[in-house]
């Protein structure tokens, strides 16, 4: 028997191993809080947190702020984890950019809620579709909104401005146009906030994943 963490994994070991039990198992998070977020900053504050690899896409997450901002957009990006020294270089006296490095679990769950908008935006890579991205059920589960490419099985759980903000990987004009749309109507991206919450609890959350592990072991 397998886990497997998406959809592609699970067809790739059913032609391998076509007799082989195979559960698709989503991963699991904490629900950090009872409600989402109800109001948007004054300037909205977009958080990237974690690596910094090609496949990640942090480039054109970049360049989409300052396309909006320098379409009248206010917002402001953080980016966490350990930026590489050429992003640095090129980025490291925008005003709209605050690198903020490593930062303590504590401190990542403070900046985490205070901002608007969460942002996975992986590239369109074989890692990415082959595997699952964690911080995107991490993000949901903070009552925030998310924007988040449509990569692996994104779109088995996510509604495009239903619960997350969908969009097409290495776009940068798609990730303006989602921050600038987010910022213009801010009671609809709040309800795609508490609805991204309502998902993390069905499909994300310790209880719900645990029993589809459970059930699983239960029929071999």
């Amino acid at each position: 028997s397998a886990f497997v963490i998406s959809e592609r994994l699970r067809e790739e070991f059913k032609t391998v191993y076509p007799d082989m039990p195979i559960c698709l198992l989503p991963n699991s998070t904490p629900i950090c809080v009872a409600e989402g977020r109800k109001k948007l900053n004054e300037r909205l504050q977009i958080l990237y947190a974690g690596t910094y690899a090609a496949k990640e896409g942090v480039t054109f997450l970049i360049e989409g702020v300052k396309q909006a901002i320098d379409n009248g957009c206010k917002c402001k990006l953080l980016l966490l984890g350990k930026a590489p020294q050429t992003l640095r270089d090129k980025y490291g006296n925008e005003t709209y950019i605050d690198f903020k490095g490593f930062v303590s679990d504590e401190e990542l769950y403070q900046l985490q809620m205070e901002s608007d908008v969460l942002a996975m935006v992986r590239t369109n890579s074989i890692f990415a579709n082959y595997g699952f991205p964690f911080k995107l059920s991490e993000y949901l589960a903070t009552g925030n909104i998310v924007l988040s490419t449509k990569v692996s099985d994104v779109e088995k759980y996510l509604t495009d401005k239903k619960d997350a903000y969908l969009i097409e990987p290495e776009n940068t004009k798609a990730i303006c146009d989602a921050i600038i749309y987010i910022a213009s109507n801010p009671e609809e991206a709040c309800s795609v906030a508490q609805n991204g919450l309502k998902t993390a609890n069905e499909k994300f959350s310790i209880d719900v994943v645990g029993k589809i592990f459970v059930d699983f072991l239960r029929i071999l």
